[in-house]
Parts: C-alpha cells; sequence; structure tokens
C-alpha cells in the first residue's frame, strides 16, 4: 500500500494492480484510506475499489460521494456502478442533486450500469439538466433502465 504513494506512476499503477489480485482482504484496507489527503493515492484507491467490485466496500465509496473534492466524489461514483450492493443506488440517486457536474455525470452513468429500474424517476429529471453531458448520459440511462423494467 506504500507503493500507492510512489511519485512514480507506473509503480503506484503497479501495486494497485498487485492489491486488485489480492482480493477481499486488500479491499477492506484500501477502504480505509479512501479519504487520505494525497489526490493521486485516492484516485488509485478509488479506482482499484471499482474494479474489486466487493460489495462491502460500498459505505467507504458511499462516504466519498461527500468528498470535498469533485474528482474524488465523481471516481466515487462512476466506482459504485461496479459494486453490487443494497445501499448503492440511493446513494447515487442523491449524488444527482451534487452541485458539481462532473459529480452528477458520474452518478447517472453509474445508475445506468447498475441497472435498477427505481433510479428511473430521478434520472428522468436529468433531461432538463443545463449540462449537455448529462443530458445525453440520461437519455442513455433511461433507455438501459426502461428495457429492465
Amino acid at each position: 500500500m506504500l507503493l500507492l504513494e510512489s511519485e512514480d506512476w507506473n509503480v503506484a499503477n503497479e501495486a494497485k494492480k498487485r492489491l486488485i489480485e489480492m482480493g477481499k482482504l486488500a479491499a477492506l484496507a484500501l477502504a480505509k484510506e479512501i479519504n487520505h489527503p494525497d489526490e493521486m493515492m485516492r484516485t488509485h484507491v478509488i479506482t482499484a475499489l471499482g474494479q474489486m467490485r466487493i460489495p462491502e466496500t460500498a459505505p467507504a465509496l458511499i462516504g466519498a460521494l461527500k468528498h470535498p473534492d469533485p474528482i474524488t466524489a465523481t471516481q466515487s461514483a462512476t466506482a459504485l456502478g461496479n459494486i453490487e450492493a443494497q445501499e448503492v443506488v440511493g446513494a447515487l440517486i442523491g449524488a444527482l442533486k451534487h452541485p458539481d457536474w462532473r459529480v452528477r455525470l458520474g452518478a447517472v452513468e453509474a445508475l445506468g450500469k447498475q441497472g435498477d429500474p427505481k433510479a428511473l424517476p430521478a434520472i428522468l429529471t436529468l433531461r432538463e439538466d443545463a449540462n449537455e453531458r448529462i443530458r445525453q448520459a440520461a437519455l442513455k440511462a433511461i433507455a438501459i433502465l426502461q428495457k429492465k423494467d
């Protein structure tokens, strides 16, 4: 885990790959570092957790949706798109109201990946979002969710 803090991106990325291979035990340790003061460390932690897809890490990722750094919150939303846990959809629906468009975009894309039709009413409201990218992502998610409904 110390290598995730390396200033050499290649070293940090390789460390992330090794931690992913370790599975659940590493994921639970990584989740404890989700609010690390270093932005690059948070990025590696969050992307690794998303790739690991371990439901027990959902609470940490949901907590990171409220991080003051919008990039961290966006990455958390994206990672949550890969996590199947009961509380994920509700948290992502809440993130659709985030003031930063990047977080809203990450949340709507993650909800499309989750495929839970319960998110449809909240996503429908994004058809009127001021940001074109969000409107497009909402239309894509709506099409996916309507097929599942």
